[in-house]
């Protein structure tokens, strides 16, 4: 069982300390490694080279969606809960007569250049039909490439159908997708995490 590290008054403390500190006030035995590991790729963020996209894989129960939770309101972090083939980048236009959204529809242009994306159930993506999965697994390797681009066949918005950057997206999944990923093709990016 993991113990809190007792830290003297006059002791400098680290951030991951106080992290520490509350995961094991608050919960009976957390997976501290865990923990590490997601709050180690919202660092990562912001350094050099590719991104760092964990992905937390646990039963059901096992604590991946309120340690992911603790991430809630940070400064670039985004959660969602839904995703379609839509999403990163929209096609939406406006009705006739009506004004354009101020707010673009595609959750990348809502985010801008950089951002880290929290997915508390990856399985929803891993359940859709094998075409809408394809579609948004091909579009996060391109995200994690830092360029993704969509085409419509309309004339609106054309500086919304490109979007470049740097995403982290932090998932987690239950043991399904061990079987998903080798009887369904699934192709995640090569990230050192994943």
């Amino acid at each position: 069982m993991n113990q809190p590290a007792i830290i003297e008054p006059n002791q400098q403390v680290t951030a991951w300390q106080r992290v520490e500190a509350v995961l094991l006030k608050h919960h009976h035995e957390p997976d501290l490694q865990a923990a590490r590991i997601v709050y180690s790729a919202v660092a990562a963020h912001r350094l050099p080279g590719a991104p760092v996209w964990p992905m937390l894989v646990a039963p059901p129960g096992s604590m991946k969606t309120e340690l992911l939770g603790g991430m809630d309101g940070l400064p670039t972090v985004h959660f969602i809960d839904a995703i379609t083939p839509q999403t990163f980048i929209s096609g939406q236009i406006a009705e006739p007569g009506e004004e354009q959204n101020k707010k673009s529809a595609s959750l990348l242009h809502r985010i801008g250049k950089h951002g880290i994306i929290v997915y508390p159930d990856f399985s929803t993506v891993l359940g859709m039909r094998v075409e809408n999965r394809a579609t948004i697994l091909a579009d996060m390797r391109r995200i994690y490439d830092g360029q993704l681009r969509k085409e419509y066949g309309t004339a609106d918005q054309l500086e919304q159908r490109e979007w470049k950057g740097r995403i982290t997206f932090i998932v987690a999944v239950t043991p399904d997708i061990d079987g998903s990923s080798t009887s369904s093709g699934i192709s995640l990016p090569q990230s050192p995490v994943w």
